[in-house]
């Protein structure tokens, strides 16, 4: 967290309370690796490309040389 005062304070503002969170990850990494998929094919659906591909590098690339 860059910015841990600003954090709590931002908590307290919107929802009254801080929230606290675990640094690390609370999902088992089968679970991480089934929504990983699940987000590439989706994207890919979408975009008709894979997620991996740097877009703003060939948007940049195409369109502005």
């Amino acid at each position: 967290m860059q910015e841990p005062l600003k954090y709590t304070s931002d908590c307290r503002q919107y929802v009254g309370y801080i929230i606290d969170h675990i640094p690390c990850l609370s999902i088992k990494t089968t679970q991480m690796m089934e929504l990983n998929e699940k987000i590439n094919d989706i994207w890919k659906a979408e975009f008709n490309n894979d997620i991996n591909i740097d877009h703003l590098d060939r948007i940049i690339k195409n369109d502005y040389n």
